[in-house]
């Protein structure tokens, strides 16, 4: 169950959701509560900056944990058909049977719209979970959607991969 108040300002929005659950894990049962708190702002007409501050509870189980997790999106529209983003988040799990975690993980990506219904993106990653750090090769994607509902994808990352659907009924 959640439940969620919103606030539109001239400059962006802010919202603030709260959430209880019922959990269910290896026949045991507990409930987790918690927030999310986003907020999306316009810093100017092609750049908007996107933050997001979450907690969550999780008790009753055999491994109770408290999940802190702080975000930051970055979004900049140099033109109508293409647009980057970066972002970073950072998430603490901590447990009452002394497993610990911590992750980091950023991205950047680009987006291009180079012809009607094709479009091309390329994005990196890097992850760092408790200082074991790991970078993904960039993925490259190459996508078409027509009129009639075909579309296709490639997509690269070491070595490529050829997907495709047809019409939907």
């Amino acid at each position: 169950m959640s439940g969620y108040a919103a606030h539109r300002f001239p400059v962006g929005t802010s919202r603030l959701e709260l959430t209880a659950s019922r959990l269910e894990r290896d026949a045991e049962s507990g409930h987790g509560y918690g927030f999310i708190w986003d907020e999306e702002w316009n810093v100017a007409n092609d750049l908007s900056l996107s933050t997001t501050l979450s907690h969550t509870t999780e008790s009753g189980l055999s491994n109770d944990a408290d999940i802190s997790t702080v975000a930051l999106l970055l979004r900049h529209d140099l033109d109508s058909r293409f647009y980057w983003n970066g972002d970073i988040s950072y998430s603490v799990t901590n447990t009452d049977v002394n497993d610990n975690r911590e992750n980091a993980f950023t991205s950047q990506a680009e987006f291009w719209n180079f012809l009607p219904d094709w479009n091309a993106s390329l994005r990196a990653t890097h992850d760092m979970v408790d200082n074991a750090q790991r970078s993904n090769n960039p993925l490259l994607v190459l996508h078409q959607h027509d009129n009639y509902g075909f579309s296709w994808s490639v997509i690269a990352q070491g070595k490529a991969q050829l997907a495709g659907n047809g019409p939907r009924p």
